[in-house]
């Protein structure tokens, strides 16, 4: 079984204890090839049945630092000792984790081991795949709610327009009021949906691939759908858009390249596995791991593939720093490749399996382990400057203020 499926399922079944508590309370390939014709223009989106719109009204661990971090290039002015790591643990707390030295700010008894969050103006959104989806200031809940089915995504938080998106496995979008959860709206496809969202404020869409084979488009606004497009079952490969463009790997092994306002499919690009991962969009190439065991960079205008590197396992979603692709292996191997030719930097591994997602800010790399520890690393040379140690292993973390 594949390792995001099998945690998938893993989380699902610590989940049903979560929720009764929290309603209660080297030698690697490079191919470097930017002539590569293997790019297939689409046609529009395929008819198909379309989904109903249904409008709606309504005992602490402590951290191992072991050095400061000396990373650089973050944009943002606050400086690491004001920014916090956010990570759901096996023990079903979620924390809030110093992230220049790795020290506890705080803990909350979640009852459920959370997803990756997705932190906004000082206020932490995540979801469990028990079916909470919760909002958390400073340790302090806000509120949680259970919508319906379980959550496996990130969080897409629109804060302009006071809405948190989430896709549940019962077949549903859901749209929250972030100021108390409460719901706005919900629209149903044909099939789970077990990966992030994408929203693009400026169309005022969001977008939401689904087991049923196709790629939603939905109004934001209320819930209607704008177009879908069948390409094929999308399963836990989160979405991500830029230029009006929406990008997505899917089970065939294919990446697509949809245009935002239509949905006809721009191209698609053939891996040689199945596609579990998130892409990444950087200076118009578009970034992502395959089950075939290989990363690759890809124009995001035509598809054209500008190289691939091959790792030791199936590859995760990579994200893009200080000139570096970060990106993990489902066999707990941590990789920085170079972003213009995708060879090696350096690589290193944790003592578990890595979770998929990563985070990095200011010259850190931050990373979430099964084996009860979440990791920063320095991402010009991979070397560890802390870990904060947890029963049960980290989920994917994410930085924020």
């Amino acid at each position: 079984m594949h390792p995001l499926r099998a945690f998938g399922r893993w989380l699902a079944g610590v989940s049903l204890l979560g929720v009764i508590t929290i309603m209660a309370a080297c030698g690697n390939t490079v191919t470097v090839d930017s002539t590569t014709t293997d790019t297939i223009t689409g046609t529009p989106g395929a008819t198909g049945t379309p989904g109903n719109s249904t409008p709606t009204t309504g005992s602490t661990p402590s951290a191992n630092p072991t050095a400061t971090p000396s990373g650089s290039g973050g944009s943002t002015p606050p400086p690491l000792s004001q920014l916090t790591v956010y990570a759901g643990a096996g023990d079903n707390n979620f924390y809030g984790i110093n992230a220049a030295t790795g020290s506890k700010r705080w803990s909350y008894a979640l009852g459920d081991e959370a997803n990756k969050p997705n932190a906004v103006n000082g206020i932490v959104y995540g979801s469990t795949p028990g079916g909470q989806v919760f909002a958390i200031n400073s340790g302090s809940l806000l509120w949680h709610t259970s919508p319906g089915g379980g959550f496996n995504g990130r969080p897409e938080v629109d804060a302009g327009a006071g809405l948190v998106f989430v896709g549940s496995d019962n077949n549903t979008v859901y749209a929250l009021h972030t100021s108390d959860g409460t719901p706005a709206w919900n629209y149903a496809t044909s099939g789970s949906i077990t990966a992030g969202l994408h929203v693009n404020t400026g169309l005022g869409l969001v977008f939401a691939g689904s087991v049923d084979g196709y790629l939603y488009a939905l109004h934001e606004n209320n819930g209607s759908l704008a177009w879908h497009t069948k390409i094929s079952a999308v399963e836990y490969a989160s979405c991500d858009g830029a230029n009006n463009v929406i990008y997505t790997g899917a089970d065939d092994g294919n990446v697509y390249a949809l245009d935002e306002h239509t949905g006809n499919i721009l191209w698609k690009f053939q891996t040689g596995g199945q596609i579990l991962a998130k892409p990444t969009i950087s200076n118009g190439v578009v970034y992502i791991g395959s089950d075939d065991h290989n990363v690759y960079a890809l124009n995001a205008g035509n598809g054209h593939k500008i190289w691939s590197h091959a790792l030791n396992d199936n590859a995760f979603t990579p994200i893009v720093a200080n000139g570096a692709v970060l990106v993990g292996a489902s066999d707990g191997s941590v990789y920085a490749l170079n972003q213009n030719n995708g060879s090696q930097i350096w690589k290193t591994s944790t003592g578990g399996l890595t979770r998929p997602w990563f985070s990095a800010t200011q010259g850190v790399l931050y990373v979430g382990s099964s084996d009860g520890n979440l990791y920063a690393f320095n991402v010009s040379n991979g070397n560890q400057l802390w870990k904060f140690s947890a029963s049960g292993g980290f989920n994917s973390p994410s930085v924020g203020q």
